[in-house]
């Protein structure tokens, strides 16, 4: 989730669209809260069912975690793609994801 005046936005987009190049099993589908309303509307109902209400961007959810911010990609990138693939690998492994994986 995304704001198009938000300059961190930008650079995890960017980000993204790079990793989407290299990772071919990385799927990124971007919303624009300030820009959509059905984007907001979803946003918010992320945000309520992981108990929170802040609408901070940029939000990344995945493998029923949220990740806000983004710094560099050799920072914030670095531990979203280590997170990202260790969720790949233990629904692979598992065949499904754990509370436990999640934590």
């Amino acid at each position: 989730f995304l704001s198009s005046t938000c300059p961190h936005c930008h650079k995890i987009d960017a980000f993204f669209r790079e990793l989407e190049l290299k990772t071919p099993w990385i799927n990124v589908q971007r919303f624009i809260i300030n820009e959509d309303k059905q984007a907001l509307t979803r946003f918010n109902d992320l945000l309520i069912q992981h108990k929170m209400s802040d609408f901070a961007v940029p939000s990344v959810f995945f493998c029923n975690s949220r990740w806000v911010g983004f710094e560099s990609a050799e920072t914030t990138g670095k531990e979203l793609l280590k997170a990202l693939t260790y969720c790949k690998q233990q629904i692979e492994k598992e065949g499904t994801l754990s509370n436990t994986a999640v934590t």
